[in-house]
């Protein structure tokens, strides 16, 4: 089971999650190496400290099929784990229930990260509501990492939601 480094992880999801982009980062399952890619580059880019790597490795070729799934797994984005709107709607029932018919109204409409963090503002939650997200995304991390064969390394606290 290759080790990757949490801090890694959550980089590479920031990578690919990105607003407005078409990042992508596989993760070779043999040896937990990430490999990034972006329509802003040519090539796939290696971004690792990984020195030892041979020149001859599968990440080092463009041509390599990333799509393998038996070889690479590819990091997911908000969406793919729910951390979108629907954990703006869980924060919305869990911390503000006087509120959430309000946040899903505001997320009928364009514009909505902003109005909601707008109206945490407005209500001091913005605080409680990074908190809630970090920790909902270590989670949901740390449970994609898990169910993809790998093991995690240097997690900073125990996810609570």
């Amino acid at each position: 089971m290759p080790t990757i480094q949490y801090t890694d992880l959550e980089f590479a999801y920031g990578f690919v999650d990105a607003a407005m982009s078409d990042n992508a980062v596989y993760i070779c399952r043999a040896t937990g190496k990430m490999i990034y890619q972006s329509p802003d580059y040519m090539e796939s880019d290696d971004w690792s400290d990984d020195e030892e790597e041979d020149d001859d490795s599968d990440e080092a070729r463009p041509d390599v099929d990333y799509d393998d799934e038996t070889r690479y797994c590819m990091v997911p984005n908000k969406d793919s784990l729910d951390l979108g709107s629907h954990l703006v709607r869980r924060f919305a029932e869990e911390r503000m229930p006087d509120h959430q018919h309000e946040v899903y109204d505001i997320f009928r409409h364009r514009g909505a990260y902003r109005r909601f963090k707008d109206l945490l503002a407005d209500l001091g939650k913005l605080e409680e509501w990074y908190k809630f997200e970090q920790a909902a995304t270590e989670a949901a991390l740390l449970a994609w990492a898990e169910e993809e064969g790998f093991t995690v390394e240097g997690v900073p606290r125990q996810p609570e939601t």
